[in-house]
């Protein structure tokens, strides 16, 4: 702080003497008024005996000329550099009596050199301050490049009660809650809340609302950060704003601090396989102030999120850090249909849309996905220039936040248009047929983005959340149908179902490496989170390729004949989903119960009216 009083100091002092400078040539150019001649005008002024003195000396290609008239008045002017003119002009003073001197190009003036140089010095030391400014991007000048840059919020009036949802999670943190209220109570029984708090799930989940949420219940100063603010590529940089935070926190008596993405200053992992010094004493640094933390009576809480867990230095998960770990996932069923129902509350939305239903639709959405889904839906109703939003629009809207928007430009001929509609009937049907398999929620024929079609499936939430290998299995079958569709109806197979290949081959793998459900035994042959290390030899390694070969057969085989006992509906859902382009779950089910979709409207507005009552 005093370095950087200095430089204002310094600053002052140049402003002052440039000031000075300025107001000393005013006058002193006030004080030497000087007249400007022509050529034309110097040698009539000479030729009426005017002129007194007349002084000479080259410049840039002319002859500068200065002097004093008669009326003790200074002149100045100009000819050019030219012998010629040189002679005309001395022969007319001579003939005049006028008193002529020569000299060289004379020095310049004090003043004028002080301010000449005073602006340049001026202007480098004006840039010099602000590249440093730019470049070290501290907040506070280039003497503050190590200062936190954390933002402090003291009042915020966002509860737990504005987090729909993860009643679980909230839970966890109404102790944290109490004891940044009434430590006192914790401290008479020896107990100790945790110091940190880990929040890890995907992205969009609502990890960084819920550490606002609780700030705002407690009314505390809440600093919130992320862990790229820390990043420089100046070593020790990090390690001074890690430290510049927790002295800011610790001056509070009750704060807490909100450090997002952490995973980018708590991993010591590096692209190149070696250390990164920075990174090191950032990561060093942030140990020793929980560790401070730790020992300290201070009513401080550390709140931390990352949706890469894995990649976390355990020497930050250990107790006495992070102690505490809080799963933030995706939102189930009842959460999303809370979540969907909060941000159509301000919006005009039909009061006879199912969000039950809706919910359904959205299976593995993040409550970020689902407000853009409602927001999406919105701008359609603006687009058509409607006044509420319906069913569709939110269909429509969800499409367009997985898929993207439907390429209406891009026609399919009848050949392309029978070849999707076999293909997404397929996975419809074995999902209907096979106990475990992914239950089709809406097929569509739209092209989006570089899919021709898809299929929404949707997970049954109220099963068990462990899978079984009968039901891993069946979902291999149901992603397998598309390809065994255009087996058995088309007679030629294509490129088109490269995901559901995809797919199907990553869990088989899962299954016989990872998972222990294959002939192999339990024995696991490799894990995800080391990508590049494997526990088998090359022998292993084809034994595993014929399994999971065998398990991908077994899928198909098992897919084709499921379709082939069940082609009439195979051809009535195709033909179906040709002419309408898309189909809902309810419409399927409809479909195939009744041979076609008429009453279908009237049959879903009394089963509405059945369940209200």
């Amino acid at each position: 702080m005093k370095k950087k009083n200095i430089l204002v100091q310094l600053l002052i002092m140049l402003a002052l003497l440039l000031l000075l400078a300025g107001v000393g040539s005013f006058l002193q150019l006030t004080k030497n008024k000087v007249e400007e001649f022509t050529s034309a005008e110097l040698y009539s002024s000479i030729e009426t005996d005017k002129v007194k003195t007349l002084n000479l000396y080259p410049e840039a290609g002319i002859y500068v000329i200065t002097g004093e008239l008669k009326e003790e008045k200074k002149y100045k002017s100009s000819i050019p550099e030219s012998q010629n003119k040189l002679n005309e002009l001395i022969e007319l003073t001579t003939k005049h009596k006028v008193e002529v001197s020569f000299e060289e190009t004379p020095t310049q003036g004090f003043f004028s050199m002080l301010i000449s140089r005073m602006l340049v010095w001026g202007l480098v030391i004006g840039l010099l301050y602000f590249v440093m400014k730019k470049v070290m991007g501290s907040k506070n000048g280039p003497m503050g490049i190590g200062e936190s840059k954390a933002k402090m919020s003291t009042s915020s009036d966002f509860k737990f009660s504005d987090v729909i949802g993860y009643e679980e999670e909230k839970q966890e943190l109404i102790e944290i809650v109490d004891f940044l209220k009434s430590p006192e109570k914790y401290d008479e029984m020896g107990a100790k809340v945790p110091n940190g708090v880990l929040l890890e799930g995907p992205a969009g989940t609502g990890k960084t609302l819920i550490a606002k949420a609780l700030a705002g219940e407690v009314g505390v100063p809440y600093y919130s950060i992320s862990g790229s603010d820390f990043v420089e590529m100046y070593v020790g940089v990090g390690a001074s704003r890690v430290r510049s935070l927790f002295k800011e926190a610790k001056k509070q008596q009750r704060a807490i601090i909100f450090i997002d993405e952490i995973d980018a200053i708590g991993s010591r992992e590096n692209d190149f396989g070696g250390r990164n010094s920075e990174q090191e004493q950032t990561i060093n640094q942030l140990l020793v102030e929980l560790d401070g933390f730790a020992t300290s009576k201070g009513g401080i809480i550390i709140i931390a999120a990352t949706n890469r867990a894995d990649k976390l230095d355990p020497a930050l998960l250990r107790s006495g850090r992070f102690d505490r770990k809080i799963l933030v996932g995706l939102p189930e069923l009842k959460d999303r249909e809370e979540i969907l129902k909060f941000h159509a509350r301000n919006r005009h939305f039909k009061d006879t849309l199912d969000f039950k239903e809706l919910a359904r639709m959205t299976s593995g959405m993040s409550g970020a996905e689902l407000e853009a889904v409602t927001n999406e839906a919105c701008i359609l109703v603006v687009r058509d220039k409607r006044d509420e939003v319906d069913f569709d629009d939110v269909t429509e809207a969800i499409d367009r936040v997985l898929m993207g928007p439907a390429k209406i430009s891009n026609k399919y001929t009848d050949a392309d248009k029978k070849l999707v509609s076999y293909h997404e009937s397929g996975h419809a049907i074995i999902g209907l047929e096979l106990e475990n398999a992914l239950k089709v929620q809406k097929i569509t024929i739209i092209p989006r983005r570089n899919a021709g079609g898809y299929v929404s499936f949707m997970d049954d939430e109220e099963q068990t959340k462990m899978i079984s290998k009968r039901q891993l299995e069946d979902r291999l079958v149901g992603m397998l149908g598309g390809r065994a569709a255009e087996e058995i109806f088309i007679g030629d197979i294509t490129a088109g179902a490269y995901s559901d290949y995809k797919q199907a081959t990553t869990i088989a793998r899962l299954m016989v490496t990872e998972f222990g459900l294959s002939e192999l035994g339990l024995y696991q042959y490799e894990n995800s989170k080391q990508q590049y290390v494997k526990f088998y030899s090359d022998k292993t390694a084809k034994e595993i390729d014929a399994v999971v070969d065998k398990m991908l057969v077994s899928a198909h085989e098992k897919a084709l004949e499921i379709l082939k006992r069940r082609t009439e509906d195979m051809h009535l859902l195709a033909k179906t989903i040709g002419e309408t382009e898309t189909m809902t779950r309810l419409e399927i089910e409809y479909l195939l119960k009744n041979g076609s979709l008429d009453g279908f409207e009237k049959n879903k507005t009394s089963e509405k009216e059945t369940n209200e009552l």
